[in-house]
């Protein structure tokens, strides 16, 4: 792979098969390729949930989230874009039989990689993760997935309060806290292994 200039800035290096810069992507909305990128907005540190299906232990034991930068048909998905929204320090919530099983805090920003099978390039962003040893099942707060995740955009559950399809989504303040107080209350231990959820447990 080789490096050419940024057609925008004129100013920054990046690969052959990008658009554009971090910098001026981020000007206009799109991520590095030209993708539309997810915008979240959070009172503090961003939150995230991620499903990460049959991938979850490998990840998990590994430090890491990824995605791919396309599909097949040559798209970037908001829930794969998501990644480049990641800053360290943000909360990511790990989705797992319709539970709440680990949460993460990122280490990194986006970067790209090859870790998934050595040869495609994918978003990553590396993390710590904690395991919840009492897990909560999401559907026991069904009202209050109801009543938040309609009033944002990029939220992990649909109209029916179901975990939707897809990979990284954002994750409202609201549910948050609600999901953080929830799991302080089965882990007292929590706070003290993971204490940037103090930051959201009044959310």
């Amino acid at each position: 792979m080789g490096w050419k200039k940024c057609p925008q800035c004129d100013l920054n290096y990046i690969n052959d098969d990008q658009e554009m810069c971090d910098v001026c992507a981020n000007k206009i909305g799109l991520d590095s390729r030209g993708y539309e990128k997810p915008v979240v907005k959070h009172k503090g540190r961003n939150i995230f949930m991620v499903f990460q299906g049959k991938e979850y232990s490998r990840e998990l034991k590994g430090g890491y989230i990824s995605a791919p930068y396309k599909d097949a048909g040559g798209n970037s998905p908001s829930h794969w874009a998501m990644l480049e929204n990641v800053k360290p320090g943000d909360i990511i919530f790990h989705g797992l039989s319709q539970c709440i099983s680990a949460i993460s805090i990122a280490t990194t920003n986006y970067f790209t990689s090859k870790i998934q099978d050595g040869i495609t390039e994918v978003r990553q962003v590396n993390c710590k993760p904690y395991i919840i040893n009492k897990t909560i099942a999401t559907s026991k707060y069904l009202d209050e997935i109801l009543l938040t995740c309609s009033n944002y955009k990029y939220q992990p559950f649909d109209k029916n309060g179901n975990g939707r399809q897809g990979y990284l989504f954002d994750l409202n303040d609201e549910l948050a806290g609600v999901f953080a107080r929830a799991l302080a209350q089965k882990n007292p231990d929590l706070v003290n292994k993971v204490p940037e959820i103090i930051d959201i447990l009044e959310n």
